[in-house]
């Protein structure tokens, strides 16, 4: 890999791959703190422990780094991990997916562009590239439901769902997460997500058009809908932080 590096301060600096989704997914964490929602006051507070599920080259965990924040990272992509071990040398990372499967590895794609390396999913859909590395290794989620954390950013291209159906994420005050619509499209399941966030955490900021699609929607998917919210993120809090 041919790497370019990136200053964010006098004493953290990011590897990347120039002309790749990288520098856009550093560009969107750091400099456009996708990862806060002021309306809520939704922020990654100094001294705080993260779960980074998807953390891909870790520009979360540099955005963490940044804040005064710890992580620990799972990203099941070998290219992406050993980048990632560059960006957070100080987390504690584990080169594993996370998902509701017990299988020791699972097959994987990739997304349709060669310079995107932020898309490699589990979830099978439409004409996706095998990823280069054939099947990944996973983890079933269960393993980290004895541990706590003050918040999980969750990015997992559309395996996130399986784990709040069964509610198999570990103990946080704090969940940041994108929902990808764009590998599960059905309203039903949505809804039922949202209201399960919405029994887990007291405060859940999403977009305002998931409740239309939802309300308009009845037992079907987007497919054919007015739907312009694809793979957003959504915010959950306990009120008391």
């Amino acid at each position: 890999m041919n790497l370019v590096t990136r200053s964010f301060s006098p004493d953290v600096i990011a590897y990347f791959r120039a002309g790749t989704s990288d520098a856009f997914v550093l560009d969107e964490v750091i400099e456009n703190r996708i990862y806060r929602r002021k309306k809520i006051d939704f922020d990654v507070n100094p001294k705080e422990r993260w779960l980074d599920l998807g953390a891909n080259i870790g520009a979360f965990a540099l955005y963490c780094r940044l804040r005064g924040a710890s992580t620990v990272c799972f990203e099941p992509d070998p290219d992406c991990f050993e980048i990632l071990k560059l960006n957070a040398p100080s987390s504690e990372l584990r080169p594993f997916a996370v998902t509701a499967s017990y299988d020791e590895s699972l097959p994987f794609w990739k997304g349709k562009l060669s310079n995107n390396f932020s898309k490699a999913t589990s979830i099978k859909s439409g004409n996706l590239p095998k990823h280069p590395s054939g099947s990944l290794r996973n983890l079933h989620a269960s393993v980290l439901q004895d541990r706590v954390f003050d918040g999980i950013k969750m990015d997992i291209e559309g395996s996130e769902g399986e784990l709040i159906d069964q509610w198999l994420l570990p103990k946080c005050n704090k969940l940041v997460m994108e929902y990808h619509s764009s590998r599960d499209k059905s309203i039903p399941n949505l809804k039922r997500r949202l209201e399960i966030l919405k029994e887990r955490f007291g405060v859940v900021s999403y977009p305002p058009e998931y409740d239309r699609i939802i309300s308009e929607g009845g037992n079907s998917s987007y497919e054919g809908s007015q739907l312009t919210y694809f793979d957003r993120m959504i915010f959950c809090k306990d009120p008391r932080c």
